[in-house]
């Protein structure tokens, strides 16, 4: 009986203290974000800054077409206009474009002259879109706008540049 005491007692005790431990109802709530102290924000601040000094400096190139107008012919038909200076050329149709408003009008009263149902011709100008090249990456903006200025002084009036701005990964990772 004795023995039957201490067990009783013991299991008793056991359970209080194993309930106490173990609570049989667990309120599930979701994991919200960590508060920030103040050594955090000036983590936090170090990588923003971290960050923007990996920006890079990409220098741009491209000729400089706003000198450069081109001249396109249309002819009037009883269908309508067409544009006659399309050069055929297997499965691609290239439109052809004069360097000037005097040839493309020779061309014109040329091709009038060579085919009696054409009405009128229009002449319509046209300037190239810039077709822009990378040069070169820097780390900072004043490495960039040095390189770009020395680059220009050598090659010429006929170039026009741009400095863009890019961040990017940290090299290591590239």
């Amino acid at each position: 009986m004795r023995h039957f005491c201490l067990t009783a007692v013991f299991s008793v005790c056991f359970l209080s203290t194993a309930s106490a431990q173990y609570p049989s109802y667990v309120e599930h709530t979701p994991p919200g974000p960590p508060p920030i102290r103040k050594t955090d924000k000036g983590i936090l601040e170090a990588e923003w800054l971290e960050a923007i000094a990996m920006t890079d400096y990409e220098v741009w190139i491209a000729e400089d077409t706003s000198q450069k107008v081109q001249y396109e012919v249309f002819l009037k038909s009883e269908d309508g206009w067409h544009n006659v200076g399309e050069a055929v050329g297997g499965m691609n149709v290239q439109r052809r474009f004069f360097d000037s408003r005097e040839e493309a009008e020779f061309f014109a009263l040329l091709q009038m002259a060579l085919n009696p149902s054409n009405l009128d011709f229009r002449i319509k100008s046209h300037v190239p879109d810039m077709t822009w090249q990378y040069v070169d990456t820097f780390d900072s903006n004043a490495e960039a706008e040095e390189f770009l200025n020395g680059l220009l002084d050598l090659i010429g009036d006929n170039f026009v540049g741009d400095i863009r701005k890019v961040t990017v990964l940290p090299r290591s990772l590239q």
